[in-house]
C-alpha cells in the first residue's frame, strides 16, 4: 500500500514538473515572438519589449537568448542585447554563441577592447571560427 502512494506521489511531481517547462517554453516562444516582430517592424511598446526581454532570458535556453541578443543588435537595440548576451554568458559558459554575442553588443556599444576579450573567449570554444579584425585604440 506504502509503494503505491509512493508512485502515485512520484507521478504527480513529475506532472508538475513538465508542466512547468511547457509553460515556460510557451513563455519562451512568445516572448521570441514579440522580439520577432519588433526586428521586422519596430512596432511594440517599450514596456512589451523589455517584458519579452526578460522572459527570454529567465525561460529560453541559452542558444535562443544569444540569437535573440543578436537579433535585438540587428534590430538597433545594443544595450538591450548586451543585457541578453551577459545573461547568455552567465548561464552558458561554454557557448560559443553566447561569447560571440556578447562581443558583437559591445562592439555595437563601441566598447572595442570588451568586445575582443568576448570574441577570445569565443575563439577559445570554437578555434576554427576567424574573428573580426578590430582597430584597437
Amino acid at each position: 500500500m506504502a509503494t503505491r502512494g509512493a508512485i502515485i506521489l512520484v507521478c504527480a511531481a513529475a506532472v508538475v514538473l513538465v508542466g512547468g517547462w511547457l509553460r515556460s517554453d510557451r513563455r519562451c516562444e512568445g516572448a521570441v515572438r514579440t522580439l520577432f516582430v519588433y526586428g521586422a517592424t519596430h512596432r511594440g511598446s517599450e514596456p512589451s519589449v523589455r517584458r519579452a526581454v526578460g522572459l527570454v532570458a529567465h525561460d529560453c535556453a541559452v542558444a535562443t537568448v544569444a540569437t535573440e541578443s543578436q537579433q535585438l543588435r540587428l534590430a538597433g537595440r545594443p544595450g538591450l542585447a548586451l543585457l541578453l548576451a551577459r545573461k547568455a554568458t552567465g548561464r552558458g559558459t561554454r557557448s560559443f554563441d553566447a561569447w560571440l554575442a556578447l562581443g558583437d553588443a559591445e562592439r555595437a556599444l563601441g566598447r572595442e577592447i570588451l568586445a575582443a576579450n568576448a570574441w577570445s573567449r569565443a575563439w577559445r570554444l570554437n578555434p576554427r571560427w576567424q574573428p573580426p579584425v578590430v582597430r584597437l585604440p
